[in-house]
């Protein structure tokens, strides 16, 4: 497992996660305000699952399970969008989910070992 393709992603997805609530709340009430808050804290559990990564923390595995799981959230609500802000977004979001997911189970295979 590269641990820096894993970081690398959940820096895109930060960047594009913040850039997707921006554009959410410049169209104002075409979109829920709601799907701007799942996007800062997606945005936020990616760049902090990055910055664990990139110091070598232990921890990295378990915060790499909660981006997982924010970056799935915010994909399923993405995913069918026509706006190509939020399709970047899902996209971004698919790309770290699945690989923090193998951070996070590598992380459980090398604890059992």
């Amino acid at each position: 497992m590269d641990l820096s393709e894993c970081r690398d992603a959940c820096m895109r997805t930060h960047v594009n996660c913040l850039h997707a609530a921006t554009h959410v709340l410049v169209k104002g009430d075409a979109h829920p305000r709601d799907l701007v808050r799942m996007l800062w804290d997606c945005a936020d559990m990616s760049i902090v699952s990055a910055n664990l990564m990139s110091r070598g923390s232990p921890y990295h595995m378990v915060t790499c399970g909660a981006c997982a799981e924010l970056c799935e959230a915010c994909l399923e609500r993405c995913r069918d969008s026509d706006d190509p802000v939020l399709q970047l977004c899902a996209d971004s979001c698919r790309e770290s989910a699945r690989l923090c997911r193998e951070m996070e189970s590598h992380g459980e295979h090398a604890a059992a070992e």
